[in-house]
């Protein structure tokens, strides 16, 4: 009897988290991180950490509004019995796969652009362009236990000399040092 009504304690727990109410709740909080995430990230005001929570909450919030989606289909599907809910759904579609896959392939990206150029210029040169003092930035690398030879190699160079992440890398190249 006991076992009984454990199991049915633990079966209504489970059906409470999926009530509408905690799926709301749930989907206004992940909308927020990855609102305020994404707003920052567009400002380039980013860390390594941050663009990990808004991917991995973004995710999140992916999966739970297709729960969402899914639970409320017929409410749904009534919406669109309306021309104008179907039009903006169309607008979306068709701006979302425009965003995914650029129409023209001669498009390149300049943010890509940029991080290769990053990458693969000595770090000497990154360092004038951006004002930075190289000797500076080598001392405060290798204090992380970064192995730097001579400032004309690329970060890619060192991410494989020293066999770690280049993203890693490159937050620690342009993180501030203390004496700056």
């Amino acid at each position: 009897m006991k076992n009984y009504k454990r199991k049915f304690k633990i079966k209504m727990t489970i059906k409470k988290i999926f009530q509408k109410r905690f799926i709301s709740i749930v989907l206004t909080g992940m909308f927020l991180i990855v609102s305020i995430t994404g707003i920052l990230m567009f400002f380039m005001i980013e860390s390594f950490s941050m663009n990990k929570v808004h991917a991995w909450v973004g995710m999140g919030f992916v999966i739970v509004c297709a729960y969402h989606l899914i639970k409320n289909f017929t409410s749904f599907k009534s919406y669109l019995k309306y021309p104008s809910s179907s039009i903006i759904l169309i607008l979306i579609l068709i701006g979302s796969i425009w965003y995914i896959k650029p129409i023209d392939n001669k498009l390149i990206s300049p943010k890509k652009e940029m991080m290769k150029a990053i990458f693969t210029q000595p770090i000497l040169k990154i360092g004038i362009f951006f004002k930075k003092d190289i000797d500076k930035v080598i001392v405060n690398m290798k204090s992380k236990g970064i192995d730097i030879r001579d400032s004309n190699q690329t970060l890619m160079q060192i991410a494989k000399d020293n066999n770690k992440n280049i993203k890693k890398l490159f937050f620690i190249f342009f993180e501030k040092s203390n004496d700056t």
